[in-house]
């Protein structure tokens, strides 16, 4: 009788620290929640034309490129995953939206003429 007690004892405390092991193992990856955008708009051909890009609080902002060759950079943040970064631009200009997280280096995530989004989704 003392066998069997001492048994289901010893598989009730290996059980317990089974769940302990296994419920730790939980994703290790940081949750992100500050992100940054980054708009970059190159004038191809042409000379000044308006650029309109969704800042951090979501309102439109109008900047003016200059001439040709001219690169015209705007960084934003910290904004939330979800996040839905805009520019538009005339069709001449290249425009580019990188997104980082946190301290991390600034990834391409979208590019095209006249008018490019990109939805913050990693």
């Amino acid at each position: 009788m003392k066998r069997q007690s001492l048994f289901k004892f010893v598989s009730v405390i290996f059980t317990l620290i089974v769940i302990v092991i296994f419920s730790s193992c939980g994703n290790d990856e940081p949750e992100y929640k500050d992100y940054y955008i980054k708009y970059e708009v190159r004038g191809i051909y042409g000379s000044l034309s308006t650029v309109t890009l969704i800042d951090e609080n979501n309102n439109e902002v109008q900047l003016q490129t200059g001439n040709i060759g001219t690169l015209l950079t705007r960084t934003i943040g910290p904004v939330a995953k979800g996040f839905k970064a805009h520019c538009n631009a005339s069709a001449g200009n290249a425009i580019t939206i990188y997104c980082c997280r946190g301290q991390e280096p600034f990834v391409t995530k979208a590019s095209g003429y006249g008018d490019v989004s990109y939805t913050i989704d990693f």
